[in-house]
């Protein structure tokens, strides 16, 4: 149970990833120009209004007006999960 507590506040507290990371991902998710993101949306603010332990998430407003919360993944993440899974495996 402890190690579940533990987990929990990990998951939770998360810290936030860059936003040159969070851009670049965007970016090339939507396979459009470095630099370009801002021709996309009218808006994507810089700071995450929430981060977990597997992604973080902006506001941000699309070309039509539209409000959206765009989730990116945080570095190296699917590679962390695996080590975590292993790691388990051994206690």
């Amino acid at each position: 149970e402890a190690l579940c507590d533990a987990l929990s506040n990990l998951h939770n507290d998360a810290p936030a990833h860059s936003w040159e990371f969070t851009q670049a991902q965007v970016e090339s998710s939507l396979d459009i120009p470095p630099g370009s993101l801002l021709q996309v949306f009218q808006q994507f603010d810089q700071t995450p209004i929430a981060s977990g332990s597997i992604a973080q998430i902006h506001k941000a407003q699309l070309a039509n007006g539209e409000i959206i919360a765009a989730k990116v993944r945080h570095p190296r993440v699917a590679q962390l999960i695996d080590m975590d899974f292993r790691l388990m495996a051994l206690v």
